[in-house]
């Protein structure tokens, strides 16, 4: 997929063979501004298995053929970047009093279910009967 408009109902497709051509994905030419409840879309960066109604360019295609997308588009890997600081992140004295506030209460959080296992333990212990020989 080469190219998309009309909200991606008109597509630029560069077929395995190299012919560059127009597949619709709507009930006609996109400069009627129609659209139905058949209409399909497109993203460029696809890789689609087209089943047109028709054999000749611009082809029709709508969601009842079995057209079918058969690799989504790839994704440029994100670089980190010393540039970008996310808005979340602060740089002020709130910001480092609040992680430490998380970190207190994340050990806090541990130490209390650490001690509900060796509670547990204790109590599964008292509970064994003792077997008389």
């Amino acid at each position: 997929m080469i190219a998309v408009e009309d909200d991606g109902s008109l597509a630029t497709v560069r077929a395995d063979d190299g012919r560059v051509v127009t597949v619709l994905g709507g009930p006609g030419a996109p400069e009627r501004n129609m659209s139905s409840s058949i209409d399909r879309s497109y993203t460029v960066g696809g890789h689609y298995e087209f089943h047109p109604s028709n054999n000749k360019d611009p082809y029709q295609d709508n969601i009842c053929t079995a057209t079918h997308l058969v690799e989504e588009p790839r994704r440029a890997p994100v670089e980190p970047s010393d540039d970008l600081v996310p808005a979340a992140l602060s740089t002020d004295q709130s910001a480092g009093q609040t992680s430490s506030a998380l970190l207190v209460g994340a050990v806090a959080a541990l130490v209390v279910m650490a001690g509900g296992a060796v509670w547990l333990v204790r109590v599964k212990r008292m509970r064994r009967p003792v077997s008389h020989m």
